[in-house]
């Protein structure tokens, strides 16, 4: 083993007690600086971008909900418009189309007065 120095020369501090020892509350505000600032760039600016992420995922999920609803939807008026009978009632309603050989009837209401009654004259017995 080996014995400590004896000589009565006092030991060095190193490097950063005698920089702390000439330029005193300066160097400790600008290492509080410096580790402000590797705080700052390793926790906070990453923690931003995290939550920002998180959020736009979030809406993506949203979207993708009334997306897919959506698509379920037309999947299903997909499928009714594969019978025929969907595709006449459709026709019939939105288009006034009728089979060759059949009599479309129209029912019209009965005019009424300007003052908004109905004259005994234009019922029908």
């Amino acid at each position: 083993m080996r014995a400590p120095p004896t000589s009565g020369a006092p030991r060095s501090r190193g490097w950063g007690a005698e920089v702390l020892a000439r330029f005193g509350n300066t160097a400790r505000l600008v290492a509080v600086g410096m580790l402000l600032t590797a705080f700052l760039v390793l926790f906070v600016f990453p923690t931003r971008s995290l939550l920002a992420q998180r959020s736009e995922l979030n809406d993506g999920k949203r979207e993708l909900e009334v997306v897919s609803e959506q698509n379920h939807r037309l999947e299903l008026e997909r499928q009714k418009l594969q019978s025929s009978g969907e595709i006449e009632r459709l026709a019939r309603a939105l288009h006034n189309m009728i089979w060759p050989g059949e009599t479309p009837y129209v029912v019209v209401p009965p005019p009424a007065d300007p003052d908004g009654a109905v004259t005994p004259t234009s019922v029908a017995p």
